[in-house]
């Protein structure tokens, strides 16, 4: 990660919460935590963030059909970026 980036993460649990003040706090990168529930009004929020400049690292897109491979890849290996499935 470069020193002015901005880390997001959208499924925090309590360590990265606590992980996310103390990077902030002591280090020239900053870890936001961005908590969503899967509805339209919290995608719209997400979608604005992505407007303002918000880059987000893509690690692996999947096909539709393949949903079942990436559920299954998730766990398996530190995914550096978000993982997509294509709905088309």
């Amino acid at each position: 990660m470069k020193t002015s980036s901005v880390y997001v993460h959208t499924a925090p649990g309590p360590k990265e919460i606590v992980s996310a003040f103390f990077i902030s706090l002591f280090s020239p990168q900053k870890y936001k935590v961005l908590m969503l529930k899967p509805s339209q009004l919290y995608l719209k929020e997400l979608k604005r963030y992505i407007e303002a400049g918000l880059s987000v690292l893509v690690s692996k897109a999947y096909s539709f059909d393949s949903f079942k491979t990436a559920y299954a890849e998730a766990p398996k290996a530190h995914i550096v970026g978000k993982s997509v499935i294509r709905v088309n």
